[in-house]
């Protein structure tokens, strides 16, 4: 859990995904993590953050259709978590768009839970970030509207 202030100290509200995120790592293989993961100084801000009127992040990353099977499961586990923030309604609208062939996972640093690390989640629709400084943590997600008009078709 968090190391914080007094008041804040053992609580955490968002760690399964970063648990999840740093598993899907440790269980890849050489040449999946050759593709998927980086060491190396993590990036200063967020993407989504420092290009918020653009929705550009680099290319890095794993395909997820080069996933087993097993690492496939982890890494629905790792989107369910994130879904399970929004409503039934919302989730239909959202939640394919991340098994989409052109969705690359990407991950730097740390991969123990709390450990310093970024990873990122991207495709042409939308964006996953966490940024995670040692018990200090961030997350977002952005959609190439922002979630502000998206219409289910």
């Amino acid at each position: 859990m968090v190391d914080s202030d007094e008041d804040r100290n053992g609580m955490a509200f968002i760690y399964e995904e970063e648990t999840i995120a740093g598993e899907l790592i440790d269980a890849m293989t050489l040449w999946q993590k050759s593709v998927a993961y980086a060491d190396g100084k993590l990036p200063e801000n967020m993407l989504g953050e420092t290009y918020c009127d653009t929705f550009w992040a680099s290319d890095e990353g794993i395909y997820i259709s080069k996933l087993t099977p097993n690492l496939l499961s982890q890494y629905n586990q790792l989107i369910t978590s994130y879904l399970g923030y929004f409503t039934k309604e919302y989730i239909s609208i959202r939640g394919d768009n991340l098994f989409s062939a052109d969705t690359k996972y990407w991950y730097m640093g740390n991969t123990a839970y709390n450990g310093a690390h970024y990873y990122r989640i991207k495709n042409n629709h939308d964006m996953i970030e966490c940024e995670n400084y040692g018990g200090h943590t961030h997350h977002l997600w952005r959609s190439v509207n922002d979630f502000g008009a998206w219409k289910s078709h």
